[in-house]
């Protein structure tokens, strides 16, 4: 899980499609596929570049919870878990700082003195995935 791929072709691509993918997550048409897709490069590529932006796209999927349809909340959630399983075992951090931003994942899924998990209506795999990862950590 900590290993990292090497190819300048490779970063090169990442650096290329990224800014057009997170453009797609703007369009309400292109939110099921952006939003993917952001994921997906952001886990495959560089520590350095996953470290610079992946709080932004998991900001940005917080906010789709509230506001989209079901099939879009349950997308982003499972961009969150994603982001979350790459930030925990690949990410090398003190464990200060891991424990704090893993405390606002947290905070935001299972917000405090509510028995319901946020997004709601959702089924429960990525939330018990999102545990597990911060558990195993």
């Amino acid at each position: 899980a900590v290993a990292e791929v090497n190819f300048p072709s490779w970063a090169k691509a990442v650096d290329l499609m990224y800014p057009r993918a997170l453009k797609m997550t703007l369009k309400p048409r292109h939110i099921i596929a952006g939003y993917p897709l952001v994921t997906t490069l952001l886990c495959v590529s560089r520590k350095d570049f996953f470290a610079a932006n992946w709080t932004s796209v998991m900001d940005s999927c917080y906010q789709k919870f509230n506001k989209q349809d079901k099939y879009t909340r349950l997308v982003t959630l499972g961009c969150v878990s994603r982001l979350t399983w790459t930030y925990l075992f690949r990410c090398t951090e003190s464990t200060s700082i891991t424990f704090k931003k893993l405390d606002v994942i947290l905070k935001t899924i299972f917000p405090p003195f509510r028995r319901a998990v946020h997004p709601s209506d959702t089924p429960l795999d990525h939330f018990i995935l999102i545990t597990y990862f911060s558990l195993m950590r």
